[in-house]
């Protein structure tokens, strides 16, 4: 499995610390310090959220993370894609999410 799209991910996001890669299944979990904030499954970047912070994914149309038809994560919403070539927006949403 190519780990370019999350080391790219945790590139953008280096000024707030090191960013560890680790294999979960078939995907790539995103951890800042000890703080679990994100996922990375083919090529999309899910951010964990809380019932205020994921209004503004679920405003532009972004959805959980769905690794198989019996299993959702609500709480791990889509990034809009715009977001994450936007370094500082990013950053920001990284912070909102290791702060969930």
């Amino acid at each position: 499995m190519d780990t370019s799209f999350a080391e790219y991910v945790a590139d953008q996001v280096g000024e707030l610390g090191e960013v560890r890669i680790k294999k979960i299944f078939s995907s790539y979990g995103l951890y800042l310090g000890e703080t679990f904030f994100g996922i990375v499954n083919e090529g999309v970047l899910y951010l964990k959220t809380n019932p205020e912070t994921a209004k503004k994914y679920q405003a532009v149309g972004m959805g959980p993370f769905t690794p198989s038809q019996d299993q959702v994560l609500k709480n791990y919403l889509e990034v809009p894609p715009e977001i994450i070539d936007d370094k500082d927006q990013l950053v920001a949403y990284v912070e909102e999410a290791c702060g969930v």
